[in-house]
Protein backbone atom coordinates (compact mmCIF):
# COMPACT_ATOMS: atom_id res chain seq x y z
CA UNK A 1 0.00 0.00 0.00
CA UNK A 2 1.38 3.32 -0.81
CA UNK A 3 2.22 6.39 1.54
CA UNK A 4 -0.66 8.59 0.34
CA UNK A 5 -3.43 5.65 0.86
CA UNK A 6 -1.76 4.89 4.35
CA UNK A 7 -2.39 8.55 4.64
CA UNK A 8 -5.88 8.71 3.88
CA UNK A 9 -7.04 5.66 5.56
CA UNK A 10 -5.17 7.19 8.98
CA UNK A 11 -7.75 10.46 7.94
CA UNK A 12 -10.31 8.57 7.50
CA UNK A 13 -9.71 6.90 10.75
CA UNK A 14 -9.75 9.91 12.44
CA UNK A 15 -12.69 11.24 11.18
CA UNK A 16 -14.65 8.06 12.41
CA UNK A 17 -13.60 8.97 15.75
CA UNK A 18 -14.88 12.50 16.11
CA UNK A 19 -18.03 11.27 14.62
CA UNK A 20 -18.26 8.52 17.52
CA UNK A 21 -17.18 11.17 19.61
CA UNK A 22 -20.15 13.53 18.94
CA UNK A 23 -22.41 10.80 19.18
CA UNK A 24 -21.32 9.77 22.78
CA UNK A 25 -19.58 12.71 24.37
CA UNK A 26 -22.58 13.26 26.66
CA UNK A 27 -22.22 9.74 27.87
CA UNK A 28 -19.25 8.17 30.17
CA UNK A 29 -17.37 7.23 26.74
CA UNK A 30 -16.61 11.00 26.41
CA UNK A 31 -12.91 11.88 25.60
CA UNK A 32 -11.49 8.40 24.80
CA UNK A 33 -12.47 8.55 21.17
CA UNK A 34 -10.86 12.12 21.33
CA UNK A 35 -7.56 10.48 22.32
CA UNK A 36 -7.79 8.11 19.66
CA UNK A 37 -8.06 10.60 16.96
CA UNK A 38 -4.99 12.51 18.51
CA UNK A 39 -3.10 8.73 18.86
CA UNK A 40 -3.78 8.53 15.29
CA UNK A 41 -2.30 11.92 14.58
CA UNK A 42 0.64 10.70 16.42
CA UNK A 43 0.81 7.75 13.89
CA UNK A 44 0.61 9.54 11.14
CA UNK A 45 3.42 11.35 11.61
CA UNK A 46 5.59 8.66 10.74
CA UNK A 47 4.20 9.11 7.19
CA UNK A 48 4.24 12.74 7.28
CA UNK A 49 6.66 16.02 7.98
CA UNK A 50 3.84 18.06 8.36
CA UNK A 51 5.02 22.53 7.94
CA UNK A 52 2.22 24.51 10.61
CA UNK A 53 2.04 28.05 9.22
CA UNK A 54 -0.05 30.02 11.88
CA UNK A 55 -1.56 33.52 11.01
CA UNK A 56 -2.89 33.35 14.07
CA UNK A 57 -2.46 34.49 18.01
CA UNK A 58 -4.66 32.25 19.69
CA UNK A 59 -1.89 29.48 20.28
CA UNK A 60 0.24 32.39 21.82
CA UNK A 61 -2.69 33.33 24.48
CA UNK A 62 -3.18 29.72 24.96
CA UNK A 63 0.47 29.02 25.75
CA UNK A 64 0.79 32.12 27.87
CA UNK A 65 -2.01 30.89 29.82
CA UNK A 66 -1.13 27.37 30.64
CA UNK A 67 2.63 28.82 31.54
CA UNK A 68 1.27 31.54 33.88
CA UNK A 69 -0.91 28.63 35.49
CA UNK A 70 2.28 26.40 35.69
CA UNK A 71 4.50 29.26 37.42
CA UNK A 72 1.29 29.22 39.78
CA UNK A 73 2.17 25.49 40.40
CA UNK A 74 5.55 25.64 41.41
CA UNK A 75 5.50 28.78 42.89
CA UNK A 76 3.02 27.14 45.89
CA UNK A 77 3.70 23.46 45.39
CA UNK A 78 6.79 22.64 44.80
CA UNK A 79 5.93 20.31 42.37
CA UNK A 80 3.33 18.00 44.56
CA UNK A 81 2.05 15.25 42.67
CA UNK A 82 -1.60 15.36 42.78
CA UNK A 83 -1.80 19.09 41.75
CA UNK A 84 0.45 17.87 38.88
CA UNK A 85 -1.84 15.64 38.11
CA UNK A 86 -5.35 17.65 38.24
CA UNK A 87 -2.79 20.67 36.03
CA UNK A 88 -2.57 17.73 33.45
CA UNK A 89 -5.76 16.84 33.51
CA UNK A 90 -7.55 20.48 33.74
CA UNK A 91 -5.15 21.96 31.19
CA UNK A 92 -2.71 20.29 29.20
CA UNK A 93 -4.89 17.26 28.58
CA UNK A 94 -8.00 19.29 26.98
CA UNK A 95 -5.69 20.75 24.40
CA UNK A 96 -5.58 17.55 22.39
CA UNK A 97 -8.73 18.80 20.75
CA UNK A 98 -6.74 21.50 19.24
CA UNK A 99 -3.81 19.52 18.24
CA UNK A 100 -5.47 17.38 16.42
CA UNK A 101 -6.08 19.83 13.55
CA UNK A 102 -2.57 20.84 13.12
CA UNK A 103 -1.82 17.13 11.50
CA UNK A 104 -5.57 16.22 10.66
CA UNK A 105 -7.13 19.23 7.99
CA UNK A 106 -10.80 18.90 8.33
CA UNK A 107 -13.14 19.96 5.07
CA UNK A 108 -15.84 22.15 5.37
CA UNK A 109 -18.13 19.31 4.15
CA UNK A 110 -16.93 17.05 6.81
CA UNK A 111 -17.55 19.71 9.09
CA UNK A 112 -21.03 19.92 8.24
CA UNK A 113 -21.08 16.11 8.90
CA UNK A 114 -19.25 16.27 12.27
CA UNK A 115 -21.97 19.22 13.50
CA UNK A 116 -25.18 17.27 12.38
CA UNK A 117 -23.99 14.33 14.39
CA UNK A 118 -23.57 16.37 17.58
CA UNK A 119 -26.80 18.01 16.44
CA UNK A 120 -28.85 14.37 16.81
CA UNK A 121 -26.97 13.67 19.90
CA UNK A 122 -28.59 16.27 21.88
CA UNK A 123 -31.87 15.87 20.15
CA UNK A 124 -32.17 12.52 21.65
CA UNK A 125 -30.70 14.10 25.13
CA UNK A 126 -33.67 16.99 24.44
CA UNK A 127 -36.14 14.32 23.61
CA UNK A 128 -35.15 12.42 27.42
CA UNK A 129 -35.40 15.46 28.97
CA UNK A 130 -38.68 16.33 27.19
CA UNK A 131 -40.34 12.73 28.26
CA UNK A 132 -38.97 13.32 32.20
CA UNK A 133 -40.53 16.17 32.61
CA UNK A 134 -43.81 14.68 30.93
CA UNK A 135 -43.36 12.45 33.99
CA UNK A 136 -43.64 15.23 35.98
CA UNK A 137 -39.71 14.81 37.32
CA UNK A 138 -38.71 17.69 38.92
CA UNK A 139 -34.99 19.19 39.27
CA UNK A 140 -31.98 19.57 37.37
CA UNK A 141 -32.97 16.90 34.16
CA UNK A 142 -29.91 16.09 32.27
CA UNK A 143 -31.30 12.92 30.01
CA UNK A 144 -28.35 10.96 29.02
CA UNK A 145 -25.61 12.92 30.58
CA UNK A 146 -23.64 11.21 32.71
CA UNK A 147 -21.85 14.16 34.64
CA UNK A 148 -22.76 17.06 36.45
CA UNK A 149 -25.79 19.15 34.95
CA UNK A 150 -23.69 21.81 34.44
CA UNK A 151 -21.41 20.14 32.02
CA UNK A 152 -24.76 20.04 29.88
CA UNK A 153 -25.27 23.67 30.27
CA UNK A 154 -21.82 24.50 29.09
CA UNK A 155 -22.12 21.63 25.91
CA UNK A 156 -25.15 23.86 25.06
CA UNK A 157 -23.70 27.06 25.18
CA UNK A 158 -20.89 25.85 23.11
CA UNK A 159 -22.61 23.75 20.56
CA UNK A 160 -26.09 24.94 20.38
CA UNK A 161 -24.72 28.64 18.43
CA UNK A 162 -23.44 26.12 16.14
CA UNK A 163 -26.67 24.81 15.60
CA UNK A 164 -28.82 27.61 15.31
CA UNK A 165 -26.94 29.59 12.92
CA UNK A 166 -26.83 26.80 10.33
CA UNK A 167 -30.31 26.57 10.67
CA UNK A 168 -30.91 29.50 9.61
CA UNK A 169 -29.75 28.89 5.85
CA UNK A 170 -28.95 25.94 3.43
CA UNK A 171 -25.49 24.84 3.44
CA UNK A 172 -23.59 24.57 0.09
CA UNK A 173 -23.02 20.70 0.29
CA UNK A 174 -26.38 18.90 1.88
CA UNK A 175 -29.43 21.65 1.03
CA UNK A 176 -31.50 19.54 3.45
CA UNK A 177 -29.57 19.40 6.30
CA UNK A 178 -30.52 22.78 7.65
CA UNK A 179 -34.01 20.71 8.59
CA UNK A 180 -32.13 18.49 11.31
CA UNK A 181 -30.65 21.82 12.96
CA UNK A 182 -33.62 23.72 12.79
CA UNK A 183 -35.55 20.17 14.64
CA UNK A 184 -32.85 20.29 17.32
CA UNK A 185 -33.06 23.97 18.09
CA UNK A 186 -37.56 23.32 18.22
CA UNK A 187 -36.92 20.35 20.40
CA UNK A 188 -33.82 21.94 22.54
CA UNK A 189 -35.73 24.70 23.45
CA UNK A 190 -38.01 23.20 25.89
CA UNK A 191 -35.25 21.17 27.22
CA UNK A 192 -33.32 23.99 27.65
CA UNK A 193 -35.98 25.38 30.12
CA UNK A 194 -36.77 22.54 31.93
CA UNK A 195 -32.95 22.04 32.34
CA UNK A 196 -33.24 25.02 34.76
CA UNK A 197 -29.65 26.88 34.50
CA UNK A 198 -30.77 30.19 34.29
CA UNK A 199 -26.97 31.68 32.59
CA UNK A 200 -27.85 29.68 29.82
CA UNK A 201 -31.37 31.30 30.00
CA UNK A 202 -29.54 34.87 30.30
CA UNK A 203 -26.93 33.79 27.73
CA UNK A 204 -29.52 32.65 24.74
CA UNK A 205 -31.24 35.55 25.30
CA UNK A 206 -28.72 37.52 23.99
CA UNK A 207 -27.01 34.56 21.49
CA UNK A 208 -30.55 33.56 20.00
CA UNK A 209 -31.59 37.32 18.71
CA UNK A 210 -28.04 38.17 17.87
CA UNK A 211 -27.40 35.65 15.48
CA UNK A 212 -30.90 35.71 13.82
CA UNK A 213 -30.06 39.27 13.21
CA UNK A 214 -26.58 38.94 11.57
CA UNK A 215 -27.60 35.59 10.08
CA UNK A 216 -30.96 36.69 7.87
CA UNK A 217 -30.52 38.99 5.39
CA UNK A 218 -34.10 40.22 5.76
CA UNK A 219 -34.24 42.08 9.05
CA UNK A 220 -38.40 42.08 8.71
CA UNK A 221 -38.33 38.17 8.67
CA UNK A 222 -35.73 37.70 11.30
CA UNK A 223 -37.95 40.17 13.63
CA UNK A 224 -40.65 37.74 13.10
CA UNK A 225 -38.33 34.79 13.96
CA UNK A 226 -37.38 36.05 17.04
CA UNK A 227 -40.74 37.04 18.12
CA UNK A 228 -42.11 33.44 17.38
CA UNK A 229 -39.10 31.86 19.59
CA UNK A 230 -39.83 34.52 22.50
CA UNK A 231 -43.55 33.32 22.14
CA UNK A 232 -42.50 29.59 21.82
CA UNK A 233 -39.89 29.89 25.31
CA UNK A 234 -42.91 31.87 27.15
CA UNK A 235 -45.28 29.46 26.71
CA UNK A 236 -43.20 26.47 27.93
CA UNK A 237 -42.50 28.46 30.77
CA UNK A 238 -45.91 28.60 31.64
CA UNK A 239 -45.88 24.61 31.78
CA UNK A 240 -43.19 24.50 34.43
CA UNK A 241 -43.64 26.61 37.50
CA UNK A 242 -40.30 25.59 38.63
CA UNK A 243 -38.73 26.96 36.07
CA UNK A 244 -41.05 30.26 35.99
CA UNK A 245 -39.50 30.72 40.28
CA UNK A 246 -35.91 29.99 38.76
CA UNK A 247 -36.54 32.90 36.24
CA UNK A 248 -38.03 35.13 38.93
CA UNK A 249 -35.16 34.56 41.51
CA UNK A 250 -32.38 36.01 38.95
CA UNK A 251 -32.56 39.11 40.45
CA UNK A 252 -33.04 38.49 43.78
CA UNK A 253 -29.99 38.19 46.25
CA UNK A 254 -31.26 38.50 49.71
CA UNK A 255 -30.58 35.52 52.02
CA UNK A 256 -33.17 33.46 51.41
CA UNK A 257 -32.60 32.61 47.85
CA UNK A 258 -29.33 30.55 48.84
CA UNK A 259 -27.85 29.76 45.16
CA UNK A 260 -27.65 33.86 44.40
CA UNK A 261 -26.76 34.74 48.20
CA UNK A 262 -24.01 31.95 48.18
CA UNK A 263 -22.11 33.00 44.87
CA UNK A 264 -21.94 36.64 46.15
CA UNK A 265 -20.25 35.27 49.33
CA UNK A 266 -18.16 32.86 46.85
CA UNK A 267 -16.80 35.79 45.15
CA UNK A 268 -16.46 37.43 47.93
CA UNK A 269 -14.11 34.75 49.16
CA UNK A 270 -12.41 34.20 46.05
CA UNK A 271 -11.30 38.21 46.14
CA UNK A 272 -10.12 38.01 49.41
CA UNK A 273 -7.68 35.01 47.97
CA UNK A 274 -6.37 37.13 45.94
CA UNK A 275 -5.81 39.97 47.91
CA UNK A 276 -3.76 38.38 50.33
CA UNK A 277 -1.82 36.31 47.56
CA UNK A 278 -1.95 38.87 44.56
CA UNK A 279 0.99 37.34 42.15
CA UNK A 280 0.89 33.58 42.45
CA UNK A 281 -2.36 33.34 44.01
CA UNK A 282 -2.96 30.18 46.25
CA UNK A 283 -1.56 27.95 43.83
CA UNK A 284 -2.99 25.63 40.85
CA UNK A 285 -5.63 23.17 42.41
CA UNK A 286 -5.37 24.71 46.06
CA UNK A 287 -8.67 26.84 46.18
CA UNK A 288 -11.00 24.18 47.78
CA UNK A 289 -7.94 23.69 50.83
CA UNK A 290 -7.99 27.26 51.31
CA UNK A 291 -11.91 28.33 51.05
CA UNK A 292 -12.26 25.74 53.84
CA UNK A 293 -9.40 26.11 55.98
CA UNK A 294 -9.58 30.14 55.93
CA UNK A 295 -11.59 31.85 53.37
CA UNK A 296 -15.21 30.42 53.63
CA UNK A 297 -17.40 32.83 55.27
CA UNK A 298 -19.47 32.07 58.09
CA UNK A 299 -22.83 33.02 56.55
CA UNK A 300 -22.02 30.41 53.59
CA UNK A 301 -24.33 27.01 53.60
CA UNK A 302 -22.59 25.25 51.03
CA UNK A 303 -19.14 23.66 50.67
CA UNK A 304 -18.16 24.45 47.16
CA UNK A 305 -14.82 23.73 45.77
CA UNK A 306 -14.81 26.60 42.51
CA UNK A 307 -15.83 30.29 43.39
CA UNK A 308 -18.28 30.09 40.44
CA UNK A 309 -17.09 32.22 37.97
CA UNK A 310 -13.97 31.30 36.03
CA UNK A 311 -11.83 34.59 35.97
CA UNK A 312 -11.91 34.82 40.02
CA UNK A 313 -11.16 31.01 39.73
CA UNK A 314 -8.19 31.99 38.12
CA UNK A 315 -7.14 35.24 39.86
CA UNK A 316 -7.68 33.19 43.50
CA UNK A 317 -5.18 30.18 42.09
CA UNK A 318 -2.97 32.18 40.04
CA UNK A 319 -3.06 35.37 41.07
CA UNK A 320 -2.73 38.24 38.63
CA UNK A 321 -0.94 36.13 36.09
CA UNK A 322 -3.66 33.49 35.56
CA UNK A 323 -6.16 35.79 36.15
CA UNK A 324 -4.76 38.64 33.20
CA UNK A 325 -3.53 35.56 31.17
CA UNK A 326 -7.38 34.02 31.11
CA UNK A 327 -8.87 37.91 30.49
CA UNK A 328 -6.24 38.47 27.73
CA UNK A 329 -7.00 34.98 26.13
CA UNK A 330 -11.05 35.23 26.37
CA UNK A 331 -11.07 38.99 25.00
CA UNK A 332 -8.54 38.36 22.23
CA UNK A 333 -10.56 35.31 21.27
CA UNK A 334 -13.84 37.59 20.61
CA UNK A 335 -12.18 40.47 19.24
CA UNK A 336 -10.52 37.93 16.79
CA UNK A 337 -13.84 36.54 16.02
CA UNK A 338 -15.68 39.78 15.73
CA UNK A 339 -13.03 41.32 13.49
CA UNK A 340 -13.22 37.73 11.41
CA UNK A 341 -16.83 38.33 10.90
CA UNK A 342 -16.78 41.61 9.82
CA UNK A 343 -14.32 40.35 6.78
CA UNK A 344 -16.19 37.63 5.91
CA UNK A 345 -19.63 37.45 7.13
CA UNK A 346 -20.03 33.53 6.17
CA UNK A 347 -22.22 30.91 8.83
CA UNK A 348 -19.09 29.33 10.52
CA UNK A 349 -17.41 33.18 11.39
CA UNK A 350 -20.48 33.97 13.23
CA UNK A 351 -21.59 30.86 14.91
CA UNK A 352 -17.75 30.92 16.24
CA UNK A 353 -18.61 34.38 17.56
CA UNK A 354 -22.06 33.40 18.85
CA UNK A 355 -20.29 30.28 20.91
CA UNK A 356 -17.51 32.16 21.88
CA UNK A 357 -19.64 34.85 23.53
CA UNK A 358 -21.93 32.21 24.84
CA UNK A 359 -19.10 30.52 26.39
CA UNK A 360 -18.02 33.58 28.16
CA UNK A 361 -21.32 34.77 29.43
CA UNK A 362 -21.80 31.40 31.08
CA UNK A 363 -18.02 31.38 33.02
CA UNK A 364 -19.42 34.16 34.84
CA UNK A 365 -21.68 32.02 37.11
CA UNK A 366 -19.50 28.84 37.05
CA UNK A 367 -15.53 27.38 36.30
CA UNK A 368 -15.66 25.90 32.89
CA UNK A 369 -12.77 26.36 31.57
CA UNK A 370 -9.60 24.51 32.33
CA UNK A 371 -11.59 23.69 35.84
CA UNK A 372 -11.88 21.50 38.25
CA UNK A 373 -14.83 18.44 37.76
CA UNK A 374 -15.83 20.07 34.11
CA UNK A 375 -12.55 19.74 32.54
CA UNK A 376 -14.56 17.64 29.48
CA UNK A 377 -16.18 21.24 28.37
CA UNK A 378 -12.11 22.24 27.38
CA UNK A 379 -11.73 19.38 24.84
CA UNK A 380 -15.31 20.75 23.48
CA UNK A 381 -14.11 24.15 23.22
CA UNK A 382 -10.48 23.93 21.68
CA UNK A 383 -12.40 21.24 19.26
CA UNK A 384 -14.73 23.46 17.41
CA UNK A 385 -11.51 26.45 18.14
CA UNK A 386 -9.63 24.33 16.00
CA UNK A 387 -12.11 23.38 13.47
CA UNK A 388 -12.79 27.48 13.41
CA UNK A 389 -8.70 28.30 12.62
CA UNK A 390 -8.69 25.66 10.25
CA UNK A 391 -11.55 26.98 8.05
CA UNK A 392 -10.19 30.22 8.23
CA UNK A 393 -6.77 29.24 7.04
CA UNK A 394 -5.49 30.60 10.61
CA UNK A 395 -3.96 26.87 10.75
CA UNK A 396 -2.14 26.04 7.43
CA UNK A 397 -0.64 22.78 6.99
CA UNK A 398 2.16 21.88 4.57
CA UNK A 399 2.83 18.07 4.71
CA UNK A 400 5.80 16.85 2.87
CA UNK A 401 5.86 12.41 2.97
CA UNK A 402 8.97 11.06 5.28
Amino acid sequence: MSKEKIISSLDNLIFACLVIYSLTFITNINTKFLFFAFYICILKLFFIKPKINLSTKHIHFIILFITCLFISLISNNLLQLDNITEYKSDVLNPLIGLIIFFIYKITYKKFLILLSTFSISLSINALIILYHSYLGEVGRPVGLCDFHYMFLAGVNLLIIPFILTYSLNKTTYYNKLHWLFRFTIFINIPALIFENTRIVWLAFCIIFPLVIFLGIKNKFKAFLIICCIAIYSFGIFQMSPQSTNRLESITNNHYENQPNYERLLMWQSASNMFIDHPIFGVGYGNYYTNYISEYRSPLAREYQRHPHNTFLEKLSEAGILGGLSYLLLILYFIFNSVKTFIKNKNPINLSYLACILAYSIGCLTDCLYSSYNLKELTYIFYLFTGIYLILNSYIKQEHQYE
